[in-house]
């Protein structure tokens, strides 16, 4: 991927965090996280005022966050920390 497309995702990125008050769904994504000590997969990812609120089956969050923003992972991959997110790793 170019600089120009990093550039832009980020851009992306750090307007929906900032969007209208609604939470965000990333959707699309090869996700990771840890789960106490093992390591959980999803296939989507909500915040909201910057925080991750909810990981899971993307499909499964838009029917729990119907009014969320939705962007497209694009098929990248996520990784979530104790209090931050990587987007995109790939």
């Amino acid at each position: 991927m170019t600089t120009a497309k990093y550039a832009l995702a980020a851009a992306m990125f750090a307007f929906a965090i900032q969007a209208s008050g609604k939470a965000t769904l990333i959707e699309n994504v090869h996700g990771y996280t840890l789960a106490g000590d093992r390591l959980q997969s999803f296939t989507g990812l909500v915040f909201d005022h910057g925080k991750v609120v909810a990981t899971g089956n993307a499909a499964a969050l838009h029917t729990r966050f119907v009014s969320a923003n939705v962007i497209d992972g694009q098929d990248k991959d996520i990784i979530t920390g104790h209090d931050r997110c990587s987007w995109p790793c790939s």
